[in-house]
């Protein structure tokens, strides 16, 4: 992720800095666990329906 943006900070005895910021983060540790864990929750969720649906089709022939 890269944020860019400008900077003004001000101090207690009147002086003030400015400036531009950038800041760039590295996701080191991040294999995607809690994107997939929802993607599966999300599946299952929408699945849920047509299985009970199945089961209490009166059409089915078992």
């Amino acid at each position: 992720m890269l944020n860019a943006g400008y900077q003004r900070n001000g101090f207690n005895d009147g002086s003030r800095q400015s400036g531009y910021e950038i800041e760039f983060q590295l996701p080191l540790f991040d294999w995607g666990s809690a994107r997939v864990a929802r993607a599966e929750t999300v599946y299952m969720r929408r699945l849920q329906p047509r299985c009970r649906a199945r089961r209490q089709s009166p059409l089915r022939g078992t």
